[in-house]
């Protein structure tokens, strides 16, 4: 009988314990959302498991800095329950075991991040058709193995950012024909397989920035009919195979910045009949194959900024009816050449040549071939001044913006052309206005180099006189 009362009241005192700690660890209060919201700080895994918490009002269940380390089916001992948001962050969990989710029935929303969740069992979200995201961005996944989120048939962002995912096996994705939003960013894919993306219908967006990506197979965006946006800044790509991205008919946004593409291939993009930005940014680009762009029916902005062209020829984007910024700015660019016999782009507005080794340009032909043009940055050049004059007085009749500076200021445009020898110019063609320096379209060659040759003749007639 003694035994009996002992065995009776350490029970009880375990009770009252761990309802002692429960109220330490854990509180409620009235979720942003309006509802009612349980939030554990410094939880573990036995506190959670022997409290029945009644949360049939309970909508949102928030697990902060916890000890959880393996969430399995008797993780959470929530029998009245109506949570739609589970957050478990930052609680040490390694291993998320199958039907660890099995009592939450009613779950939307998943977030697991900033965990160091290796060991993802594809059974963990079995009865969650509900799930809409699921957020596993900052834990230690290093292969996505098949199947392993088929369970989520309604999954619509799938948040797979700052693992250490190395490979994806062929069918990873199957069961997620819903899903819309795929981020893979930060991870250490090297490769893009074929199809690997083929369960994913109804992409939309697909993020893949800051992976350690070389190739992608000519069939890695198959079925991706749907996408809307593409990100593949900073990898180490360094070509691209023709019609590496002709599935994407719905394309509008493609973003290559931070590779290492030395040059743009025959119908590279074909196949991006709706494409509209495409940014090629801090590459190593230096040509562009014949029809490099062809294909781009729809394309407004292109982004070449910070490459290593010294030679740009407008024929490379004569095709581009629709575009309407072209930016060229921090290349090494000595010649833009223009053909006479060129189409004109009459959609572009915006041209960016500033940053470049540019000392001449064909300015009048080059307004001919960009008659709506309105916006030209030059600033950052080797201009010579007479040159720098003509172009701002030309542009200025054809009220278009030339910006000698970043922020394109005309008190600023005003500044430089009053300095030093630009200076003595302007009032050098305010004497001398009837001489046309621009019969040629070019003007090359500076005050000081006629003032040099005026002054050699006179030397030599005076030595012929003395």
């Amino acid at each position: 009988m003694g035994k009996w009362i002992f065995a009776m009241t350490s029970i009880i005192i375990f009770r009252i314990t761990f309802s002692l700690d429960s109220s330490k660890s854990c509180r409620k209060k009235t979720s942003s959302l309006g509802g009612e919201e349980l939030i554990c700080h410094n939880a573990t895994t036995s506190l959670l498991k022997n409290n029945d918490f009644i949360l049939s009002k309970t909508h949102w269940f928030t697990c902060e800095n916890c000890t959880l380390n393996t969430v399995d089916s008797s993780t959470f001992n929530f029998t009245k329950n109506s949570i739609n948001y589970l957050y478990l962050i930052s609680s040490q969990i390694f291993a998320i075991k199958g039907r660890a989710f099995n009592k939450l029935k009613f779950l939307k929303v998943i977030n697991l991040r900033n965990n160091s969740v290796t060991d993802l069992d594809p059974e963990s979200f079995t009865n969650l058709t509900r799930v809409t995201q699921v957020d596993l961005s900052h834990n230690s996944l290093r292969i996505l193995t098949n199947k392993m989120f088929h369970k989520l048939t309604n999954l619509d962002l799938l948040n797979l950012n700052h693992n250490n995912i190395y490979y994806i096996q062929p069918d990873a994705f199957k069961g997620l024909s819903n899903l819309r939003h795929l981020y893979l960013s930060n991870n250490r894919l090297e490769r893009l397989e074929g199809y690997v993306f083929k369960y994913l219908p109804n992409l939309l967006l697909l993020y893949l920035e800051h992976n350690s990506i070389i190739s992608i197979d000519s069939f890695a965006f198959a079925n991706l009919s749907n996408l809307n946006a593409l990100y593949l800044n900073n990898n180490s790509i360094n070509f691209l195979t023709q019609y590496n991205f002709k599935p994407l008919n719905n394309l509008v946004d493609l973003q290559l910045r931070r590779n290492s593409l030395v040059e743009i291939q025959t119908s590279a993009f074909n196949g991006l009949t709706n494409l509209k930005h495409l940014h090629l940014g801090n590459n190593r680009l230096r040509t562009v194959k014949r029809y490099g762009f062809v294909g781009l029916d729809n394309l407004q902005n292109l982004d070449l900024i910070n490459n290593d062209f010294k030679h740009f020829d407008l024929s490379y984007v004569e095709s581009l009816k629709k575009l309407e910024t072209l930016w060229l700015e921090q290349n090494r660019l000595s010649n833009l050449s223009i053909d006479v016999k060129l189409d004109p782009l009459n959609s572009l507005y915006s041209l960016g040549i500033n940053d470049n080794n540019l000392t001449v340009l064909n300015y009048k032909l080059l307004y001919n071939k960009m008659p709506n043009i309105r916006d030209v940055f030059i600033y950052n050049n080797s201009w010579n001044c007479e040159l720098l004059i003509n172009m701002q007085q030309f542009f200025q009749e054809q009220n278009v913006s030339l910006c000698m500076s970043f922020d394109c200021n005309p008190e600023k445009n005003k500044h430089l052309l009053e300095e030093s020898s630009c200076e003595v110019m302007i009032d050098h063609k305010e004497e001398d206005s009837g001489e046309d320096f621009e019969a040629d379209f070019v003007a090359e060659v500076g005050t000081c180099a006629r003032i040099s040759v005026i002054l050699i003749l006179v030397n030599i007639q005076m030595l012929i006189f003395m």
